[in-house]
């Protein structure tokens, strides 16, 4: 499975600067992954799957640069 790596200050600004302030519990059960994992991609720059991040994309209503492994 192709694997990317988001850019992870930018998915922890807009999970920050959403109208609602949404919680890394509240975007890891939305894009169906685990706290830690968003934690990892947030903090850590962690890889992720194309697919992980197509959901990711949807519910954030946001393009999200990302530079490929």
């Amino acid at each position: 499975m192709k694997q990317v790596t988001p850019n992870g200050h930018l998915i922890k600004e807009l999970r920050s600067n959403l109208e609602k302030n949404s919680t890394q519990k509240e975007l890891s059960y939305a894009i169906c992954i685990s706290e830690r994992k968003l934690r990892q991609i947030e903090n850590e720059y962690a890889p992720i799957s194309v697919k992980t991040l197509d959901r990711l994309e949807k519910d954030r209503v946001a393009r999200i640069y990302l530079i490929q492994i």
